[in-house]
């Protein structure tokens, strides 16, 4: 993640940084002892980790929205990649792929599938990054990697 911050992502790692803060401010380490009962039950102790990484993404986004949609595209395709990414592209692929194994493999994470979390933030209304190819994305030739950021309305997080 530091590779990333020093090209250019210092709104993504500012995003990933606000998650696992988001994890102490909402006390989901603080109280693991009162669930852990609900951990020995199958697929409910993933239920509620899936449901805290979906809050803390919410978080992430309240601090760093320009930066919520490239944390997590970065954490699935890497800080090589992730700037080619179409985003609405990666997010479909969460409704279309929920097959019997994909959705029972899901079932027993304790985070949810990255196109889900994507979907998610799109849904309340983060702002898509707009990336601008230029001659110098990706490569050696002094580009300013081509990202920015569309001014949306501000989205309705709904933190719980």
């Amino acid at each position: 993640m530091l590779a990333m911050a020093m090209r250019q992502g210092e709104g993504a790692v500012s995003f990933i940084v606000a998650h696992e803060l988001g994890h102490v401010w909402r006390r989901h380490l603080r109280h693991r002892w009162l669930i852990a009962p609900a951990r020995i039950i199958p697929y409910l102790g993933a239920a509620y980790s899936r449901a805290c990484e979906y809050t803390c993404d919410r978080v992430g986004a309240f601090c760093r929205p320009d930066g919520a949609i490239d944390g997590l595209v970065a954490l699935a395709a890497g800080v090589d990649v992730y700037g080619h990414v179409d985003v609405a592209e990666f997010a479909a692929q969460s409704t279309e792929d929920a097959g019997f194994w994909v959705r029972r493999a899901e079932l027993m994470s304790t985070h949810p599938r990255l196109p889900k979390r994507v979907g998610a933030l799109l849904e309340v209304g983060v702002p898509v990054p707009v990336r601008v190819r230029d001659a110098g994305f990706g490569g050696e030739g002094g580009g300013d990697g081509g990202l920015s950021c569309r001014g949306r309305e501000p989205f309705d997080l709904q933190l719980h």
